[in-house]
Formats: structure tokens, C-alpha cells, sequence
């Protein structure tokens, strides 16, 4: 181990001179303190550097997987390496899957450095954190049933959707919201809403028809109908039902 004696007398001249860990955060499920990853770093980089350390973590990822691995490197040209600390960072798709992600990566390397340094920076949970991880519940998924369901309803129109929205467990409206789907499905609903409108007026002739179209909707609403093939329909069944005036 010659090649490595250098670096193991600063590390132990440096270890000899960390600061203590501030535990600077608390855990609102356990109400139990810890460090945060730049608590850590303040507390032991100082002497680190100081005796010619420098200490970087290599983050690398595959699917959910995330493996961290904690390096000293000496000015003499050794290193030393924690192993690789491997831990599942699955958060699901968007905004909080990527805070989810973030979170898992933040945590491999506070204990990647801690238990390569040797030092504290949690107070004892007494396991509940393992605990808390065996019992977590599953994270809630829309599936494409669910999907359809929510569309097929939409098209009853607003009173029919929001009914059956509200109806939903808190879980489906979150993650159904944080889709996009919720207002998919009730742009969906509220057009459904003015396709009746504009059939009842068509079923009154062809001014009527007109005046509600041009009067009663706004541009979006007029653009959806037209797009939707519906415009056309109805003209013509606003026309066979034209009573012409005298």
C-alpha cells in the first residue's frame, strides 16, 4: 500500500482538524436534525485542503438508478475512493419527477462523503427512516383506462366532468392536474357544452345558426367548432331547417 501512504497521513492530519457538523436542518417526518451537503463540505474541505486534498463525487446514472462515488485526490498524486453508492432515484415524468431526482442525488452524496469521512451528520433515527421506506406509499399513476374514463365523461359536458372530478381520490386529482389532463378534459367538457348550444340553434334555421356563431362564441370557441368539422355539419342543418320569412 505504498502508493497510497502519502495520502493516508494528510487524511488522518486532516481529519484531526475537521469541525464539527452543523446539523443546520430538521426532518418534519421524524422532527430528528441533520446536515446538508454544504454543512458537510464547510465542515471538512478547510482541513482537506489544507493538508492538500481535494475532494470531488462522480454522479453517474442509468434508468432510475443513481451511483455516486466519493474521491480524494492528493497532491502527490494518490486518490482514495469511497466504492460506488448506488440508490433508486425513480420520481415519475415533469416538474416533480425532477425535484424528485434531484433530492435522491443530494442525498447519495451527503452519505457517500459522510461514511467515507467517518463523520456524523444525522442524528439516530433508531431505523425509521428504513422503516419509513418499506412503508412508503406507492407513488399513484394515471393509467390510460383512467384516461379515457375522464374523456368519455368530458363529453357529457362542465357539470357532468366536474361531478365526476370531484368524485376522484386526491391522488387521481393531483396527478391528473399535474398532466395536463384536467384541463384537456375540461376544455373538452366546456366544448362539449357548445356543440349542444350551436345544435340547438341550428335546429331553429339558418340565421339563428349564424347569429350564434358569430355572436355567442369567441374566437377559440369558433376555431375549435371549425376545426372540428362541426361548423360545416351544422350550416347544413341549419339550412334543411331554414324557414324562410315572407
Amino acid at each position: 500500500m505504498e502508493e497510497t501512504k502519502t495520502i493516508y497521513a494528510a487524511l488522518a492530519a486532516a481529519q484531526s482538524e475537521f469541525k464539527t457538523v452543523v446539523k443546520n436542518q430538521t426532518n418534519p417526518a421524524f422532527k430528528s436534525k441533520y446536515a446538508d451537503l454544504q454543512a458537510i463540505f464547510d465542515a471538512v474541505r478547510p482541513a482537506l485542503n489544507a493538508h492538500g486534498i481535494f475532494l470531488t463525487q462522480r454522479v453517474t446514472t442509468e434508468g432510475t438508478k443513481i451511483s455516486i462515488e466519493t474521491i480524494l485526490l492528493h497532491e502527490s498524486g494518490e486518490s482514495l475512493s469511497s466504492g460506488v453508492l448506488t440508490v433508486d432515484g425513480a420520481g415519475g415524468q415533469g416538474p416533480k419527477g425532477i425535484q424528485a431526482l434531484g433530492s435522491a442525488i443530494t442525498y447519495a452524496r451527503r452519505y457517500s462523503v459522510s461514511a467515507f469521512l467517518g463523520i456524523t451528520a444525522d442524528d439516530d433515527d433508531d431505523g425509521n427512516a428504513s422503516v419509513e421506506h418499506q412503508t412508503q406509499k406507492p407513488k399513484f399513476y394515471i393509467t390510460e383506462e383512467m384516461l379515457n374514463k375522464a374523456k368519455a365523461v368530458a363529453a357529457n359536458g362542465v357539470d357532468a366532468y366536474k361531478a365526476y372530478y370531484e368524485k376522484q381520490s386526491e391522488d387521481f386529482r393531483r396527478e391528473f392536474a399535474a398532466g395536463g389532463w384536467h384541463n384537456e378534459c375540461f376544455k373538452d367538457a366546456h366544448m362539449a357544452d357548445v356543440l349542444k348550444e350551436a345544435e340547438a340553434a341550428a335546429a331553429k334555421g339558418l340565421e339563428a345558426y349564424q347569429e350564434y356563431f358569430m355572436t355567442k362564441l369567441n374566437n377559440e370557441e369558433r376555431g375549435e367548432l371549425t376545426r372540428s368539422g362541426n361548423h360545416d355539419r351544422l350550416k347544413k342543418v341549419a339550412a334543411a331547417n331554414h324557414q324562410p320569412t315572407e
